[in-house]
């Protein structure tokens, strides 16, 4: 078992470099965290979008004429 590990070690060595596999997990993690952010932001600006809309429909509407925001 020693020596087939000793055979392996020198090949994932070479092929993942000094730093190992875990590099690769930690940026396969970083990009799934900053996939996420962005898909979460998206679906966020939308209800922004739709809050603002409403709050200057609100202005248009209320009896205050002339002030569309607060003081």
């Amino acid at each position: 078992m020693a020596v087939a590990l000793a055979r392996i070690l020198p090949i994932t060595e070479a092929f993942f470099g000094r730093f190992g596999l875990y590099w690769i997990i930690d940026l396969i993690f970083l990009l799934l965290i900053l996939y996420l952010l962005f898909k979460l932001f998206l679906v966020a600006a939308t209800y922004v979008v739709a809050l603002v809309v409403l709050y200057i429909l609100w202005g248009f509407i209320s009896p205050r004429r002339g002030r569309w925001f607060w003081p």
